[in-house]
Order: C-alpha cells, then sequence, then structure tokens
C-alpha cells in the first residue's frame, strides 16, 4: 500500500504520485476497489515520479451477473448463459458503458498526456475510453492522442458501438468544407496506428478468456491499423511480478523522465 504521504482518496479516486498533467487513470476490476491495485500502481510510481497515478472507483449498481445485486461495477454484466451466445465479449452488448466513459474521462487532464489503463473490466472501459480519444483526436488531425492504452486481462467492449462513432466522425469530416470528399476518401480517417497499445493476458484465463485478448489484438489491427502487443502469461485472472515489471519498463517509455506536466493545488502548470 502506498504511504500517506503519497497518496489520498480524494473525488472518488486514489491519486499516487505529485499532481500531474502526465497520468496513469487505472481503473479497477469488477467486484474491487481502487485499494486492490494500490501497491502495484505505487511500485509503477517509484520509477516514475514525473506521472500522477489516478485510481478512480467504480459506482456501486446490480449486476446481472451476480444475480441482481449491487456491486462496484463500471456496467452491467449479464448472466453466464448470455455471456456463452457470444464468441468473444467484443461482441456483447454493454449497458453503461457510456457513463463509465464518463466517469473514467473526468480524471483527464491532459488526453495527450494520459495512459488510459485497468483490469479486466477496467481495461475494458480503459480500451474503449482510450480508443474513443483517439478516434476524435484522428478526425481532428491530430497524430498524438492517447499517451498509450494499458489493458491487463481484459478486453474491447461495444466493439460495435465504437466502429459507429468512427463512421460518424467520418461521415462529418467528409461533409465538412474545409476536407475535400476526395481527400477523405483517399484516407482512411479510423487509422490510429500511432496509438501505443499494450496488453497483458493470462492464458490460463477462467474469467476472461485469453481468446478475448487475441480477439481484441485483431480487431484493433484490421478496423484502426494498430498494432497492439499482446504479452502472454502463465496464470489465470490475476496479476503476476513479471507482467508487472513489464508494464513497468512500457509505462516508462511512455514517459521519459524530462517530461515533466506538474499542477499546482488549483490545477494550473508549474
Amino acid at each position: 500500500m502506498a504511504s500517506s504521504s503519497s497518496s489520498a482518496v480524494s473525488a472518488n479516486a486514489l491519486r499516487i504520485g505529485r499532481n500531474s498533467a502526465n497520468r496513469v487513470i487505472f481503473g479497477h476490476g469488477l467486484g474491487d476497489s481502487p485499494r486492490g491495485w494500490a501497491d502495484v500502481c505505487a511500485y509503477w510510481s517509484r520509477e516514475l515520479p514525473n506521472v500522477q497515478f489516478v485510481l478512480p472507483a467504480a459506482p456501486m449498481r446490480p449486476v446481472t451477473l451476480n444475480g441482481g445485486a449491487e456491486m462496484p461495477a463500471w456496467y452491467d454484466l449479464p448472466a453466464h448463459s448470455e455471456l456463452a451466445k457470444y464468441s468473444s465479449r467484443l461482441e456483447m452488448n454493454v449497458n453503461g458503458i457510456e457513463d463509465a466513459l464518463a466517469m473514467y474521462s473526468e480524471h483527464v487532464v491532459d488526453p495527450e498526456s494520459t495512459v488510459f489503463a485497468g483490469f479486466s473490466q477496467g481495461a475494458a472501459v480503459a480500451l474503449y475510453t482510450g480508443m474513443c480519444a483517439a478516434i476524435v483526436s484522428k478526425a481532428k488531425g491530430k497524430k498524438s492522442v492517447p499517451r498509450g492504452i494499458l489493458a491487463l486481462s481484459g478486453y474491447l467492449p461495444a466493439a460495435k458501438a465504437l466502429m459507429a462513432v468512427a463512421e460518424s466522425l467520418q461521415k462529418d469530416r467528409a461533409t465538412t468544407p474545409e476536407v475535400p470528399l476526395a481527400a477523405t476518401v483517399a484516407q482512411k480517417v479510423c487509422n490510429c496506428s500511432h496509438v501505443p497499445v499494450l496488453l497483458c493476458h493470462g492464458r490460463q484465463d477462467e474469467m476472461v478468456s485469453y481468446w478475448n485478448a487475441e480477439k481484441t489484438q485483431i480487431f484493433l489491427r484490421e478496423e484502426f491499423e494498430i498494432n497492439a502487443e499482446l504479452l502472454s502469461y502463465d496464470m489465470g485472472h490475476e496479476a503476476c511480478q513479471k507482467e508487472v515489471d513489464a508494464v513497468a519498463k512500457w509505462l516508462h517509455d511512455r514517459f521519459p523522465k524530462h517530461d515533466e506536466k506538474f499542477l499546482d493545488e488549483h490545477g494550473a502548470r508549474m
């Protein structure tokens, strides 16, 4: 657990490290809390003094998978019998994903300086939120949003809804006077190849099968031209030290030590 001097619970979020626009927003899994990942994020934080880790808390809500009982959840999950109908969770209709996106996004200071991250259901929200940020960035002609997406034991939810967002932005871009239709047709607006994505998953995961990580990797490559890196481990639905260390290295590459964006108590750049 991080010491009280380096972390605090504020606005339903656990914060580790000095206040900075450079942020890793890490969402916990179904039924968990920010405290469940505090030690791991504190471990990463020691090598990233210029980054603040923000661990938001999912709201209590009825979850169908839990017999309708309330538990911390970013969105509802259907019963096992319903889940079994899908070849992967990418095809699943997700009730509440937009609310989760809004709750997750409220902790972003600068999207270009943010890694969207999480475990299990938190990883799903991170993937969806990060991809929405990337799609909007691409549609506006930018290349640097977000800093990265990190998904541990997760999957990309609501893939059809995400494609609808992309197609809507493509259509809007094609009809604006500043962007000729011919130019839009010649260039795939959904090309988000500049976004670094790391997927980590246990090969023996019985809760979110490894196939979901593979399907997510394939979907990102085929639909958005993102060459997501997929690291597999000999474990179930959990984390291991080898994975934690691999993520530490990946995060270090995302946030060079000379990149400082500290904020004062009012949120202004120092």
